[in-house]
């Protein structure tokens, strides 16, 4: 029922719905409030992330990572990207931690690593459901948004259910840069995987092999304002189609199945995803962002 914002948004409850995406529990930091030159007190921001932008304009620019003016910047320092996947709808920032509400499950998304610079780099985000993660890994280039990701590692302790996924293809981008995200705008994505599913051990090892193809159709219907903890801030609006069709060999027979998810997500800059409404095969789901902790 979660999501990673995207195809394998849905298998992290078992999507990727990430895709986040994307998960901890509620996070709570210090209230910034409106920065005026002084510098914070610590590093951190409150779990809506409020005034994270609000930052004066003479505030001094030096650095990577100069405070820029209000609503250009995001994080508690507010400032502009670290990293090229550092996206002001998606700030893949090492550290960084949303917590959202699915029905009765809570997913805990945090972004264990990146590495690169401005121009490339990559980023893992980890989704916890339960005692189930789930690992996406995440590729981008300056001017390209988020260009691609696959979820490559699944595992659960506690059932012993461990599934790796090798990417085969992936072309298109999961998220466009944001001046390009404007009404109107659409783009596609294909991926293609191969993956094992494996529970149990010894002589009671189930094992299934199979591919998995997705094909994600995006359309940005608005770019409405978003309001989350009473804060208002830059917003986007997108339906996001996946037409998910997987073959499995089970006992060595092939089973082929598809599935049809419909993403209404709703952004916010400086924060993410802010809520997602799917319509899946199997019925409607709701995901709403509890708390958030952008460094």
């Amino acid at each position: 029922t979660g999501s990673a914002e995207g195809n394998g948004e849905t298998t992290a409850t078992g999507d990727t719905s990430s895709e986040s995406e994307s998960d901890s529990a509620d996070i709570q930091g210090s209230d910034e409030g409106e920065q005026d030159g002084d510098e914070p007190e610590d590093g951190s921001s409150d779990a809506s992330g409020s005034d994270a932008g609000d930052v004066a304009a003479d505030t001094p620019e030096t650095g990577e990572n100069a405070a820029v003016p209000a609503g250009q910047g995001w994080g508690a320092s507010g400032s502009g990207p670290q990293s090229a996947c550092d996206h002001p709808y998606l700030p893949l920032r090492s550290g960084a931690t949303w917590t959202y509400q699915d029905g009765e499950d809570t997913l805990i998304w945090e972004v264990t690593s990146v590495e690169g610079d401005l121009a490339e780099a990559t980023a893992v985000l980890k989704i916890t459901v339960g005692d189930v993660s789930l690992d996406y890994h995440w590729s981008c280039a300056e001017g390209s948004g988020l260009a691609s990701f696959d979820f490559a590692n699944v595992g659960s302790a506690a059932t012993g259910i461990q599934m790796t996924l090798e990417q085969e293809k992936a072309e298109g981008q999961f998220l466009l840069p944001a001046d390009q995200l404007q009404p109107g705008a659409t783009w596609d994505t294909v991926l293609e995987s191969a993956f094992t599913f494996t529970q149990g051990e010894g002589d009671v090892l189930i094992e299934v092999t199979g591919d998995l193809t997705t094909i994600q159709t995006n359309e940005v219907l608005s770019t409405n304002p978003v309001i989350f903890d009473s804060e208002t801030v830059d917003g986007v609006q997108i339906r996001q189609t996946d037409d998910i069709s997987m073959v499995m060999v089970v006992l060595e027979n092939p089973v082929s199945q598809s599935i049809s998810i419909v993403n209404n997500k709703e952004r916010g800059r400086g924060i993410g995803m802010v809520s997602q409404v799917s319509q899946t095969d199997f019925g409607p789901s709701t995901m709403q962002l509890i708390s958030y902790f952008i460094p």
